[in-house]
């Protein structure tokens, strides 16, 4: 009897460790997973940047006392992470200006439709996520001309022609799927005028997938 009451108590034993032991893998499992997602943001990003300031600095767009050259900037662009340090980008990326002195009105729309690659630079405690991209386009422009509303140019859009970018920023992320892009950027390009310039933008970054 007493045999058998320590071979029932050794097995209890035995099926306490062995719970034990799966409960504290579960505990290393799931901290190494959290480990590798503080370590990046996932594996497909959608990002808008709508709050946003450009500034060309080609002069094509200032005239005495008409100023098109300053604006807003926006993008889209999504991007496909190969590890935790490299993506591949499609972007989309431009400015608006418009301006009305004594009824002449004049309205510019500029940018581009390119790829690219972005490498991140690591995590900064695992909120903050530093990047730089480079990109080509195929840059376009479209202007406008009226007076009392009325068309003078009517819409001119020039044939596209090779462009470049780059931006920089820093990503933060808010949570598994929301992180906020703060970036700067410059943008070159001449399908007719030089709608080259610099520019700064915040917007809001859709982020899933697991990056192994």
């Amino acid at each position: 009897m007493k045999k058998i009451s320590i071979v029932l108590l050794l097995v209890s034993l035995c099926g306490i460790a062995q719970a034990q032991f799966q409960s504290d893998d579960e505990v290393v499992t799931a901290a190494l997973n959290q480990k590798k997602f503080s370590e990046n943001l996932g594996r497909h990003h959608v990002s808008f940047g709508f709050l946003g300031y450009f500034k060309s600095t080609s002069g094509d767009f200032e005239l005495p006392g008409f100023d098109l050259s300053q604006g807003t900037g926006q993008y889209l662009n999504y991007r496909y992470s190969f590890d935790k340090n490299v993506d591949l980008a499609v972007d989309v990326r431009g400015w608006t200006s418009d301006e009305e002195v004594n009824g002449l009105k004049g309205e510019v729309t500029a940018g581009g439709v390119g790829i690219g690659l972005r490498y991140n630079l690591g995590s900064a405690g695992g909120r903050l996520f530093p990047y730089i991209q480079g990109n080509v386009y195929s840059a376009t422009e479209e202007y406008k001309l009226s007076y009392a509303g009325l068309s003078i140019t009517g819409n001119n859009n020039e044939d596209p022609a090779l462009g470049f970018g780059v931006n920089g920023g820093v990503e933060i992320k808010l949570g598994k799927l929301i992180s906020i892009p703060i970036e700067a950027n410059y943008l070159y390009g001449k399908p007719l005028d030089d709608i080259s310039g610099y520019g700064v933008t915040g917007g809001i970054s859709f982020n899933w997938g697991d990056v192994n």
